[in-house]
């Protein structure tokens, strides 16, 4: 099973966790008026992404973001679940060639709102955890993005390697801080220590394009 498999896997793991929480969520009385109409476009979403219908299921995470967009209370198992919204959203953009221009739109939301979360609880270790792999997402991103590099400019490649880097630090940042949570966390440890390598090459690389842009 490949690294980008096997966390996606984990995410799953982690979901089913918190399998009851939008039940709770319909009682409060801030979320009580949208509910209804919030669950059903998200499944139906959620349908459209698993029949592999991208566009479809891109416009309905987008409606559903919208109808719940404004009325989250302050909890951080909402916002975690919010985020795991914009995340799917992330997904079928990334399926979705013409919106390669919106593409890290998802991504970056959904790590808002883990960011979020881990801001109200910060031994909230689920939170750390999705949070990591959603900047692992963004920065596969970005790093596709620099293979451009005979396609685009060399400042928008330059960019592109400040934005790889900059979400390959994060990413790392809250591994370090799971393993703090959770030293037990042998899984984590190991992906620590690949994004901490492949961080110090990305850097590397990152200089030698610049030095060959400049001579």
């Amino acid at each position: 099973m490949s690294e980008a498999n096997e966390k996606e896997k984990w995410i799953e793991e982690i979901l089913k966790t918190f399998d009851n929480d939008w039940e709770s969520f319909r009682k409060n009385e801030a979320f009580d008026h949208v509910s209804s109409k919030f669950l059903s476009v998200l499944e139906t979403g959620n349908e459209f992404y698993r029949a592999k219908e991208y566009k479809a299921a891109f416009t309905h995470y987008g409606e559903a973001v919208k109808i719940f967009e404004g009325k989250i209370p302050v909890n951080e198992r909402f916002w975690f679940k919010m985020g795991l919204v914009y995340r799917t959203l992330g997904k079928s953009m990334l399926k979705e060639p013409s919106a390669d221009y919106k593409q890290p739109l998802g991504y970056q939301k959904a790590i808002a709102c883990f960011q979020k979360a881990v801001e109200l609880n910060p031994a909230f270790k689920e939170g750390w955890i999705v949070l990591a792999f959603s900047y692992d997402k963004l920065s596969n991103f970005y790093h596709q993005k620099t293979l451009l590099k005979n396609q685009l400019p060399p400042s928008k490649i330059d960019n592109y390697f400040q934005n790889l880097i900059a979400c390959l630090k994060n990413e790392l940042a809250g591994l370090e801080r799971v393993i703090q949570l959770d030293p037990n966390e042998k899984k984590i440890e190991f992906w620590r220590r690949t994004i901490k390598h492949r961080l110090g090459l990305f850097k590397e690389l990152w200089g030698s394009e610049k030095n060959l842009d400049e001579n």
